[in-house]
């Protein structure tokens, strides 16, 4: 039983530390201590719900991105994605936001919430801030 024990422990590990490493080479950039400006939630033509936001990165610049059920990278995730971003919207929360960039190829999406008038980023996850300190740095 110990034996056994020993090796759930070793593979709970091995598969911690194997997600963590996977998971920083998932996204392509990271908008740290960002503040929505605007959100944006609908149907995009195929059926899927969606959401986009409007936000100002902490060097001042101001983007887009979206999330899109059913559709992309951090599709299951949409759910917790859309809470963590509607409580931010409302309660004027900073984000850290992980993009992958150029994904959703929708024409009208992309002409809608496009950053500079390419496809549209996907956000991959989202971790809350304190001031401007975000989980996790």
């Amino acid at each position: 039983m110990k034996i056994l024990k020993k090796a759930l422990l070793i593979s709970m590990s091995s598969t911690i530390l194997f997600s963590s490493f996977s998971y920083a080479t998932f996204f392509n950039s990271k908008d740290r201590a960002s503040s929505i400006i605007e959100m944006a939630t609908g149907v995009v033509e195929d059926g899927n719900e969606f959401f986009c936001l409007k936000y100002k990165t902490d060097n001042g610049s101001t983007k887009n991105a979206c999330a899109v059920k059913g559709v992309g990278s951090a599709s299951r995730g949409y759910n917790s994605l859309f809470d963590i971003a509607s409580k931010a919207y409302t309660n004027k929360t900073k984000l850290s936001i992980y993009l992958k960039y150029n994904i959703f190829r929708s024409k009208p999406m992309a002409r809608e919430f496009a950053t500079q008038g390419q496809n549209t980023n996907e956000i991959i996850a989202l971790a809350t801030c304190t001031s401007n300190i975000c989980y996790k740095e």
